[in-house]
């Protein structure tokens, strides 16, 4: 019972800081500078993936990181011709990958309580969340699986 009180302790800690983060602007800032920077197709596809990732690693939920992203990358998908389930799979694969290999995330919490280990223990046999990340980078810079809107 103490881990999972602790475990709880530093999530309700997280989302504390992520929701004054929210409120203070945070989210609009980091959105804002990713979409300013996108310039072509293969862009818009790496920031929509990053903007996923990161507000999923912000917010330690990729739940609502998938929630906030996606109007804003239908917004983007529009723009560039992304196809709707190609935008869906990249919001997803992104925001489930880099929540994934945080040190703060609930899961990773858990592994390293009951093991009594660093994140970086654990982290050196993430292959499949690694793997994944490379796999959609490889995709999106050659444009394989793609469809047109």
């Amino acid at each position: 019972m103490s881990d999972m009180f602790s475990i709880s302790m530093v999530a309700i800690l997280v989302s504390g800081i992520i929701g004054i983060v929210r409120e203070y602007g945070g989210v609009e800032w980091l959105v804002g500078a990713i979409s300013d920077k996108i310039k072509s197709r293969r862009g818009a596809e790496y920031g929509i993936g990053l903007m996923s990732g990161i507000l999923s690693a912000a917010m330690v939920n990729n739940t609502i990181a998938i929630i906030v992203t996606c109007p804003i990358a239908k917004e983007i998908g529009e723009k560039y011709k992304i196809a709707p389930k190609r935008l869906a799979s990249l919001v997803d694969i992104f925001a489930c990958a880099f929540i994934s290999l945080m040190p703060h995330d609930g899961g990773m919490l858990m592994i390293t309580a009951l093991a009594d280990v660093s994140p970086l223990n654990v982290l050196k046999y993430s292959f499949y969340m690694f793997g994944l990340i490379i796999a959609t980078c490889v995709t999106i810079q050659f444009g394989l699986m793609d469809e047109k809107n």
